[in-house]
């Protein structure tokens, strides 16, 4: 019965492949679930973006609607 040897630059070689499979699982695995909810991602990022446009739009009228209210009441 012989054993086979292995030297160091095979069980590097071996680590870094490892390596780069699972990571190449991991990225895969993000991009699906970004695809698969991608329209979600895309009405979330709209609607945020109109939120802080309403926002924006409400800070600059306020000083407005405020010297008007005082003049009234």
């Amino acid at each position: 019965m012989s054993t086979t040897t292995t030297n160091l630059t095979d069980v590097i070689t071996q680590a870094i492949t490892s390596v780069i499979t699972a990571l190449a699982g991991v990225v895969k695995g993000v991009g699906d679930a970004l695809a698969s909810y991608a329209s979600l991602i895309g009405t979330v990022v709209v609607l945020v973006g109109l939120g802080y446009l309403a926002w924006r739009g409400i800070e600059r009228i306020m000083p407005f609607v405020r010297a008007i209210l005082g003049r009234l009441f």
